[in-house]
C-alpha cells in the first residue's frame, strides 16, 4: 500500500432504467448524475475507504442492469461488477 494519497480515482455506477431517489457522495471528488453516476477526482489517504451510494428506483417493470466500476492511474486494472435487478 503506499504511504501516501492515492488518487485520482473515477468511480461510476451505470443505472440504465433507475431513477436516483437517495445518494450519499464519497467524501471527495465531484460528482453527477445522468446515464451513469459518476465520481471523478476522489483521493484517498493511506489504507482509507469511501463509499458512494445510490438509491434508485424504477422506472417500470422489468429487468434492469447496475454496474458499478473504478479507474485510476494509481491503481492499475480497476474494477467492474454488475448485478441485475428485476422488479415486478
Amino acid at each position: 500500500m503506499p504511504a501516501s494519497q492515492v488518487g485520482p480515482i473515477v468511480v461510476g455506477i451505470r443505472r440504465l432504467g433507475l431513477d436516483v431517489v437517495a445518494l450519499e457522495k464519497p467524501r471527495t471528488g465531484i460528482c453527477r448524475i445522468a446515464g451513469s453516476a459518476t465520481c471523478n477526482l476522489l483521493e484517498l489517504a493511506p489504507s482509507e475507504t469511501e463509499s458512494y451510494t445510490l438509491g434508485p428506483r424504477p422506472l417500470a417493470t422489468g429487468t434492469y442492469p447496475i454496474q458499478g466500476w473504478t479507474t485510476s492511474s494509481d491503481v492499475p486494472g480497476g474494477f467492474s461488477g454488475s448485478v441485475s435487478v428485476t422488479v415486478q
